[in-house]
């Protein structure tokens, strides 16, 4: 151990000294370089402190955190005597912190700031103390501290810390700490989160003009808020206002105002909130709308909002318009007023003022305020008549757009007349869709100008031509490009445009008619079909042709899918339309899509497939299905397209199926189970059925595409077999079951009779497991009902009653302790026991809080999410923590409950750390059992060795390795060398996919230890995968055979199994055929007693192959007692490998059993005695 005034030497250089360029200690530099943290040039001398304390020992380490306490429970005139004393070096001392490659430039700055935490602290606190409340315990009086960086030590390591429940003491008592929230941006902390207990008070608090200040420290925090939880979203109503939003992220602006706006202003909201109350709302939404990328959001809030409150909207925006437009103090009102105009129209806004004033106000803000174009667009086509300001508009807003839009808004409102005195000839006129409409709407088709224009465009080349304008201006202002199409259309008609223009020119038509039909299909499509306007029908049977000609057109390049798209995004879009196709155009789709290397959606081309097969034959249908059949697109949104699969031939229908069934969508399709309105064909039960037999099935027997197909075409012919062959035997099959199906998201399985028909006939077995791993309650459902069905559920009729005996409390405690015992029941049934009666709830919590599972470490109930126990709430199961914990849900609790847990209750322990998450245990706890998590192959003793050394009770480690851990032989070397005084048994678990290269050298590891003066512990190794070397007084093994190559177990386990003296082996294995060969192995190279064969999985066992196996194991007189049965977790119920009846036949030669058929002994039958 390191001298303590050396350390302190060590620790308070580190934390104080830096150089004056610099004077700030969260800012960290080398003094040798003046170079930033992360570079390597000084970092062999240990300058940072945690690369410092990383080579100490863990005693030494433990007296850093002591001398870190002395600071930190100092006063401020003792803390400064302190940092005077330790702040300097001494070559004496034997200072390692700074070897200096070269002489500083720097004057070293000792300035100490006495209200900041200096870097060095705030990076110690979290490796070494944030998530370790036992640790952070010690710091829970500093809330009250008159000292400033006691207090910043507890809200660092509270509101940095996983605890939600001791974030909610801390996150309201900041806001009445002035200096700390004075300091928060050096602490850099931002909140992360606010909880549903704290929310109210946060927003009462927060949006206040005392702590605004302290919104960008929130506002991430702000996105977390639940639009389920109504008073606090009113609360945040009734503080809010514009001043406030503007501070904000756009991002959580935006999030808050349509939290409110969507918890108060839709019709079904029973919600009261006055308008008083919204009005800065409105005026937010008014102020970004010119500049929100967001535009669509804020559009639909306005409108919702007027539509809410249309009189008091008109009254309130109508005055602040008047009262503010002609401002010229605050940019804001001006950003506001030009957001009303915007939606004048829409909100049908009235101003009782001169409009030329309006017209002025547009612009003069145009032309000192950058927006997007798409506003630029709205207000200039507000001015009634822009010929007096067109110099104006041209200089200052048009040069900075260079929008030939705006220039078409400006020209299509010009008389003739005006339009020859700005001299058109002189503008840049560029390819495009509106100075087309332009030149004919003022020269006509035939004038020379428009002739010199379009030469222009066939003259062009792609390298000059100009992007038309940004989809969003297309998206918002359809209106302008319909006029502007329309007139070309009415003029020159589409064919005749085709013909005038070169490729250059029709593709500046295409990008803009694409936009301008889906605008008028969507129109008409929003329509009842069966109830179309007449002008909608003309619509499409004037365009019909066009639109599709247009998409056909080798020119169009641009967006031929997407109009596609449009067009067929249902039946009835496809059917109305092509219903008023000429033949030669219904023909060149089927052409078009023949030819083309890449579909539209698999859906569109469903739907087209749907309509064109009462035109066209299966054959030709097929065709068109099998441009998309390789892909996984589609969303089950039409059963017509769903029942295009009778129409077409079996192939090209199968293929169909086999193409849907993996999709996620497919919850869609059991959503029409439940449609009313039209009863769903035979055929379409079928495929639906099917889809969903081979999503459960695909994954765990991994058919190929050829078995696939033949299970569907089995499936139509025999519906109710479709499970038949299947079957669930092994750990994958199980785990992909239980985590891809059976979620809590896919509740429409409970809506599939063959599917509940399949999981209630899978063996009991099966089920137990997987309601032992399962998370969710689907199993508990499909339990409830098949009980039901079989007539199990302990439900009475009511007319008979039965005087039940009374029972001492013991029985019943015994009852329940059984029942939570047993880990194949799921959780929700054992929670609902407890409620049978406030005396069942009291037995209940008892055996919960004092009972686990000690073989394994696991609780009888596992809880998902620790930080939501409450234990002193009433109906809490829990009156207090149970003894067994993991170190992951150690952070969720109360410091305070997780420290009185930690020292005086808890018996078993999970632990995972990573390299610098030093766990340091300053006094007796009264913990039997460890298990440690290895998660990094540098993982070493001293991260451990007080919880080790303050453990006085502990009987037994386990070690759980999930990596290649190579420092495995001097961890144990280490942790033997402790000598712990009542460690009996160390369990080493070897994850099946995992190598380490020298395997389990227990020869070697004790020839490093040395002699001891206690007596080894015992050595089992729960699990090790096949072909791991091991050796040394191993007591017990398991040996798991997941690749199982005689020929290599030949050479590697004879030395393995000569050597070492087992007196018990455990064999895991996939079936009996490999059980078999390694009984001639225990034969031939060992004298084991006893042994247990376990099969990991549920794979069939004929009574032949046992009886061979009871031979095999009579023939080896050493063994005297084995088991075997089937197992897939370690730690699930092991079964027997018949059924009880197949036993009957089963000759037990030398051997009687003595547990279920599970353990049998050799028993003499001439002496009529066991064998010893």
């Amino acid at each position: 151990m390191l001298d303590k005034e050396l350390l302190k030497r060590e620790f308070y250089l580190r934390v104080y000294q830096y150089p004056n360029v610099i004077p700030h200690p969260t800012l960290e530099r080398c003094e040798a370089c003046g170079e930033a943290v992360n570079v390597s040039c000084c970092s062999y001398g240990y300058r940072i402190l945690l690369y410092y304390l990383d080579s100490l020992t863990i005693e030494d380490q433990q007296t850093v955190l002591e001398i870190f306490n002395e600071w930190y429970q100092a006063t401020p005139e003792y803390r400064s005597e302190l940092i005077q004393k330790y702040n300097v070096p001494d070559k004496n001392t034997g200072y390692q912190g700074f070897r200096f490659p070269i002489t500083p430039e720097y004057e070293i700055h000792r300035e100490i700031l006495p209200n900041t935490l200096p870097y060095q602290i705030k990076r110690y606190l979290q490796h070494c103390v944030i998530n370790k409340s036992i640790i952070y315990y010690k710091f829970k009086d500093g809330i009250h501290s008159n000292d400033i960086i006691q207090r910043m030590v507890y809200y660092y390591c509270i509101l940095l810390s996983s605890s939600k429940a001791d974030f909610r003491k801390a996150a309201i008592s900041l806001f009445d700490d002035e200096l700390v929230l004075q300091n928060l941006n050096s602490l850099g902390i931002r909140i992360r989160l606010i909880t549903k207990e704290t929310l109210k008070n946060v927003i009462e608090k927060l949006f206040t003009d005392k702590y605004i200040h302290l919104l960008p420290y929130y506002q991430d925090a702000l996105t977390s808020f639940n639009n389920k939880l109504t008073y606090p979203i009113s609360t945040l109503a009734s503080h809010i206002n514009r001043k406030y939003l503007l501070l904000l992220k756009d991002e959580v602006s935006t999030y808050l105002v349509n939290l409110i706006c969507d918890t108060y202003i839709p019709s079904k909201s029973t919600i009261e909130l006055d308008f008083q109350a919204l009005k800065d709302v409105i005026l937010f939404c008014f102020q970004r709308s010119p500049f929100d990328t967001k535009y669509e959001e804020k559009k639909s809030n306005i409108l919702n909002l007027y539509k809410k409150f249309k009189i008091e909207f008109r009254e309130f925006i109508g005055s602040f318009f008047l009262e503010n437009f002609e401002s010229t103090s605050s940019s804001d009102l001006r950003d506001i007023c030009i957001g009303i105009l915007l939606y004048r129209e829409r909100c049908k806004l009235h101003f009782k003022i001169d409009y030329v004033k309006i017209e002025n106000f547009i612009i003069e803000y145009l032309c000192n305020v950058r927006v997007p174009f798409s506003v630029t667009h709205e207000l200039v086509n507000q001015i009634v008549d822009p010929f007096p300001y067109f110099s104006k508009i041209y200089t200052n807003i048009y040069s900075k757009t260079k929008s030939s839009m705006l220039l078409y808004i400006l020209f299509n409102k010009l008389s003739l007349e005006n339009f020859k005195k700005v001299e058109f000839e002189e503008i840049e006129c560029d390819v495009n869709l509106y100075f087309v409409a332009i030149y004919l709407k003022y020269y006509g088709v035939g004038h020379s100008k428009t002739k010199k224009y379009l030469k222009l465009i066939r003259d062009s080349n792609t390298k000059v031509f100009p992007a038309l304008f940004c989809q969003s201006d297309l998206n918002m202002y359809n209106g302008i490009n319909t006029q502007c199409i329309e007139y070309i259309d009415s003029t020159m008609g589409y064919r005749g445009l085709f013909k005038s223009f070169s490729d250059i020119g029709a593709k500046s038509y295409f990008r803009s008619i694409s936009v301008y039909l889906k605008d008028k299909i969507a129109h008409v499509y929003s329509e009842n079909l069966k109830k179309l306007p007449k002008k909608s029908e003309a619509f499409i049977k004037k365009y019909g042709d066009m639109m599709v000609w247009y998409m056909m057109s080798p020119e169009n390049t641009l967006f031929s899918n997407e109009l596609f798209q449009v067009l067929f995004q249902s039946v009835h879009h496809a059917k109305f339309l092509i219903e008023n196709l000429q033949k030669d155009t219904r023909e060149m789709i089927i052409a078009k899509l023949k030819a083309s290397k890449s579909s539209p959606k698999r859906s569109i081309t469903l739907n087209l497939a749907w309509v064109l097969k009462d035109y066209y034959a299966p054959k030709e249908i097929e065709k068109i299905l099998s441009l998309t059949l390789e892909s996984f697109d589609i969303a089950f949104h039409d059963i017509n397209v769903l029942k295009l699969f009778p129409t077409l031939d079996c192939a090209a229908g199968y293929t169909l199926i086999s193409s849907l069934y993996s999709n996620a969508s497919i919850s869609s399709l059991f959503d029409l189970y439940d449609k009313k309105d039209e009863p769903l064909s035979s055929d379409f039960y079928k495929m639906a059925e099917i889809c969903l037999m081979l999503n459960v099935t695909s994954m765990t027997h991994r058919y190929n595409g050829q078995r696939i197909m033949n299970l569907i075409q089995l499936g139509f012919n025999d519906i109710n077999n479709i499970y038949k062959d299947v079957e669930i035997t092994t750990e994958e099959q199980i785990s992909h079951l239980n985590s891809s199906i059976l979620v809590g998201s896919r509740r429409y399985l409970l809506k599939s009779k063959l599917f509940k028909e399949f999981y209630f006939g899978l063996p009991s077995r099966t089920k137990q497991l997987i309601r032992k791993i399962s998370s969710s309650d689907i199993p508990y459902i499909l339990e409830l009902e098949e009980q039901e069905a079989k007539g199990l559920t302990g439900v009475t009729n009511g007319q008979t009653q039965i005087d039940l005996p009374l029972l001492p409390n013991r029985i019943y405690e015994h009852i329940i302790h059984m029942v939570y015992y047993d880990n194949t029941v799921h959780p929700v049934f054992k929670i609902q026991l407890a409620t049978v009666s406030r005396l069942f709830f009291n037995l209940a919590s008892k055996v919960l809080t004092e009972n686990y599972h000690e073989d394994y470490l696991v609780g009888y109930i596992t809880i998902q999410d620790m930080s939501k126990i409450n234990i002193d709430h009433p109906f809490c199961l829990l009156k207090k923590h149970c003894k067994f914990i993991s170190f992951s849900d150690l952070k969720e609790i109360p410091m305070e409950e997780a420290y009185e847990l930690f020292y005086n209750q808890l018996e078993s322990f999970q632990i995972n750390l990573s390299m610098y998450n030093f766990f340091i245990v300053d006094r007796p706890t009264k913990i039997k059992y460890i298990e440690i998590l290895v998660s990094s192959d540098n993982l070493e003793l001293k991260s451990f060795i007080t919880l080790f050394k303050q453990s006085p009770l502990l009987e037994r480690i386990d070690f759980c390795i999930t990596v290649s851990w190579r420092k495995f032989q001097a961890f144990m070397v280490s942790l033997l060398q402790m000598e712990l005084p009542n460690v009996k048994v160390i369990n080493l678990y070897l994850n099946h996919n995992v190598i380490i290269s020298d395997g389990f050298q227990l020869n070697d590891i004790l020839s490093s230890v040395g002699p001891l003066k206690r007596p080894l512990p015992k050595f089992n190794i729960s699990s090790v995968p096949s072909f791991i070397k091991f050796n040394g007084p191993v007591d017990k093994v398991n040996i798991k055979f997941y690749n199982f190559d005689l020929d290599r177990m030949k050479l590697f386990y004879p030395p393995i199994f000569q050597e070492i003296p087992f007196k018990f082996i455990k064999l895991s294995m996939e079936n009996i055929q490999h059980a078999l060969h390694m009984i001639d192995f225990i034969d031939d190279y060992t004298n084991i007693k006893k042994i247990e064969l376990r099969f990991f999985q549920f794979s069939k066992m004929t009574v032949e192959n046992v009886q061979l196996l009871f031979t095999k194991i009579s023939e080896n007189k050493n063994i005297k007692s084995f088991s075997t049965y089937c197992n897939i977790y370690l730690l699930s119920p092991a079964y027997p490998l018949l059924d009880e009846e197949s036993w009957k036949f089963i000759n037990m030669k030398d051997f009687k059993t003595i547990d279920s058929n599970i353990h049998f002994h050799r028993f003499d039958k001439s002496k009529d005695s066991w064998v010893q």
